[in-house]
């Protein structure tokens, strides 16, 4: 499953890692340099989480798939990515909104209309 990761250096020491969620959020998460890892929770129950050890911090039904992603951070600390991904539904939209995400959910996630 490709979920566009991206990685953009904030500082020195802290860059700001998203994906595209397959709910159309676009959740993003800063991570700074020496944490053991940040987590990220979409509307939809995904779970992201960004670090050394990524994949150990998943904390998600089994039910949900798992991905891990590597890559290295600006300053040359090799990192993962780690999703669990679960039906990928926004519980709150509406019966007849399509997608989704024509409404603000109030969670600080970008539902792809705007720019980081």
């Amino acid at each position: 499953m490709d979920l566009a990761l991206q990685i953009k250096p904030r500082s020195e020491d802290a860059l700001l890692a998203s994906y595209d969620c397959p709910c159309g959020c676009n959740p993003r998460l800063p991570y700074q340099r020496g944490a053991e890892h940040a987590v990220d929770g979409c509307c939809c129950g995904n779970q992201f989480v960004v670090g050394p050890q990524a994949a150990d911090h998943i904390h998600a039904p089994e039910s949900f798939g798992r991905e891990v992603q590597s890559f290295q951070a600006p300053w040359g600390e090799p990192l993962q990515a780690a999703w669990a991904i679960g039906p990928s539904t926004d519980p709150n939209a509406a019966p007849e909104d399509s997608h989704g995400h024509g409404h603000d959910h109030g969670n600080g996630h970008d539902h792809g209309d705007g720019e980081d």
